[in-house]
């Protein structure tokens, strides 16, 4: 089950990238902002992946990085329904199911950038 949901999490990753790289108005939301966001996973740490946001390109890599600017910790369930839009980023870091090492304001814009992406997901249809 475990396997099958960590797919589903790096299935959903590449489609969010590959979106955020070819629209432009998801590459405004993070012109000029350039972060290495590391995601810890809690429950399959041997799959924790980092994710570059650099002049305004987007990439994921599986492994760890040392420093990054920002460190989203939880479950794989968690994440992979957090980049769903299943969940709220928020509820889940109030109820301690997400956890934040770094700029919180640096959390708050990868989260407000999911939520234009899903917003334009809404919109096409």
């Amino acid at each position: 089950m475990l396997i099958k949901m960590i797919n589903e999490l790096k299935s959903t990753l590449v489609k969010y990238i590959e979106d955020l790289n070819s629209t432009e108005s998801l590459k405004v939301r993070f012109e000029g902002w350039n972060r290495i966001i590391q995601i810890e996973l809690t429950d399959y740490p041997s799959e924790n992946l980092y994710i570059q946001i650099k002049d305004k390109a987007v990439s994921f890599k599986k492994g760890e990085i040392d420093r990054p600017h920002l460190a989203l910790i939880s479950r794989v369930e968690t994440f992979s329904q957090i980049l769903k839009g299943a969940i709220s980023p928020l509820f889940e870091y109030m109820k301690g199911d997400l956890g934040i090492s770094g700029p919180i304001q640096d959390a708050v814009q990868f989260f407000k950038i999911i939520r234009a992406y899903h917003e334009l997901l809404r919109n096409r249809t």
